[in-house]
């Protein structure tokens, strides 16, 4: 019997700056740069995220070097061991 308390989406609806500058670097999965944002699509190809154990309902924090984009989302589902669909947070997982 496996019993989940709360997944990190249910932690980013209520304390969202947890997942940027306050963030404990051991609970960090993967990292890198030179990813890619596609619509929902996110790419890196340097990434693991399988053997990183990267699950739905966790988070990805992003930020791009100019700014542009900083800000967590919520990993729907995990497509490929380079590949996520990510999204904004969403009230419930089949919003």
């Amino acid at each position: 019997m496996t019993v989940t308390f709360s997944s990190d989406v249910d932690v980013l609806k209520y304390e969202p700056s947890l997942f940027g500058d306050l963030h404990l670097p051991s609970q960090v999965q993967a990292s890198g740069t030179g990813a890619t944002l596609n619509g929902t699509t996110l790419t890196a190809v340097q990434a693991d995220f399988i053997a990183s154990d990267v699950q739905a309902g966790g988070v990805a924090y992003l930020r791009s070097a100019d700014g542009s984009l900083d800000g967590a989302y919520e990993i729907v589902s995990v497509d490929s061991a380079t590949q996520l669909t990510v999204s904004v947070l969403r009230a419930d997982a089949t919003s």
